[in-house]
């Protein structure tokens, strides 16, 4: 079944830069120019997720998209000004993909 096209919005995926040698900032660096895709965030809150993640599941969301081609674990995707970075490996199911982000601070 195809997503809804009232809960998709345009997401930016921006490539993971290498970090600097000797570099102590653990933030990670993205490229500046990014892909432009459609998917869908969904909160993390079930009581699976919050089993599996613990605390850490408030800070989770789910990624859906039917256009993953750009996506791969370190990814950075910029939703309504917040920034994420994919966690774990892209999943690419037939139709979709999903990916857990992690907020970043």
């Amino acid at each position: 079944m195809p997503l809804q096209r009232k809960r998709l919005q345009t997401l930016i995926a921006h490539r993971a830069l290498k970090p600097v040698i000797g570099d102590n900032d653990r933030a990670p660096l993205f490229e500046a120019e990014g892909t432009a895709f459609s998917g869908t965030l969904q909160p993390m809150d079930s009581p699976a997720d919050r089993q599996v993640y613990g605390s850490e599941a408030a800070r989770l969301t789910r990624l859906i998209t039917m256009e993953g081609e750009a996506l791969d674990m370190g990814t950075g995707v910029e939703a309504d000004g917040c920034m994420y970075r994919i966690i774990q490996p892209v999943c690419r199911w037939r139709g979709h993909c999903t990916a857990v982000l992690k907020k970043l601070d």
